[in-house]
């Protein structure tokens, strides 16, 4: 091989390992957001006939990683019962300080179903000072439909 196609290769396999750029996400796109200490939820609700999709942002806005988050949602209707659920489940990697990751969950529900509320719940691990943490943090909150 020539010296001139080596250095061609050489280049171009280091070009491809740092030309990898994390996605940007607009979070004034979302209607809906939720801030706490550690997280904040951003989310569009796009509801049809029988089922409602959430789509969204999960920013980690603590000094720590996030280990194993899981992401519930439930739906209620009028009288308090649980009408849908559904599982974000993001435990096969963490998430760094300021990172935003994506999520999206479906919920069916009865045609005949009078929703009222909707309720976020979410878990984790976390790694204070590199060590993780065996105690998990938990959290809720509710919103009117």
């Amino acid at each position: 091989m020539n010296i001139k196609l080596k250095i061609f290769l050489l280049l171009f396999f280091l070009s491809s390992c740092t030309s990898y750029i994390p996605p940007k996400y607009d979070l004034n796109t979302y209607r809906d957001k939720e801030k706490s200490y550690d997280i904040e939820l951003y989310w569009n609700v796009n509801k049809k006939n029988s089922s409602m999709q959430i789509n969204g942002l999960i920013k980690n806005v603590r000094y720590y990683d996030i280990n194993s988050f899981q992401l519930y949602i439930e739906l209620f209707d009028d009288k308090n019962n649980v009408v849908s659920k559904g599982v974000f489940d993001y435990r096969h990697d963490k998430i760094l300080p300021d990172e935003i990751v994506p999520f999206s969950i479906n919920l069916p529900f009865s045609i005949h179903s009078k929703l009222q509320k909707i309720k976020f719940s979410y878990r984790y691990y976390f790694t204070e000072e590199e060590k993780l943490k065996d105690d998990f943090i938990f959290w809720s909150f509710e919103r009117n439909l």
